[in-house]
């Protein structure tokens, strides 16, 4: 199963991307990481005056080639990141503007799990098991 890792975080060598680094090395799926500091994904507008931005190129190349996707994302004030709320906020569009792409994802499943990773190593827990439940599959 190809797998899309959409990465929102400000540093590329911190704790999530330090995890997603980890899970890249471990699993044997091909996976594409897609570093949304790399992408400018304006807010959501209700005018959808923002369609020159990168996300609806972006969305369309992660739903279309990837069975699994992950939105990986550490947490602010329990919140996800700017850049990923952004981007969260945006698949709005495929409800509104671009319906035919977000039909593609009729039908399938989310699932969502918090961990802290200094946690997990200090417990001695599996991570590959923990990445495991951080995985949004669209399958």
């Amino acid at each position: 199963m190809r797998i899309a890792i959409v990465l929102g975080t400000s540093r590329p060598t911190g704790n999530t991307a330090q995890l997603i680094n980890h899970f890249v090395a471990s699993t044997n799926n091909p996976v594409s990481v897609y570093s949304l500091s790399d992408y400018q994904v304006l807010p959501y507008d209700y005018h959808f005056a923002n369609q020159d931005d990168d996300f609806p190129a972006l969305i369309s190349e992660v739903i279309a080639a990837h069975e699994i996707i992950v939105l990986a994302t550490p947490i602010y004030w329990y919140a996800p990141s700017a850049q990923m709320k952004a981007f969260m906020d945006r698949l709005t569009d495929l409800l509104e503007i671009n319906k035919t792409l977000g039909r593609q994802l009729k039908g399938e499943y989310t699932h969502a799990t918090s961990r802290c990773l200094i946690s997990a190593l200090s417990q001695g827990l599996n991570i590959k098991a923990q990445l495991a439940g951080m995985v949004t599959p669209f399958q």
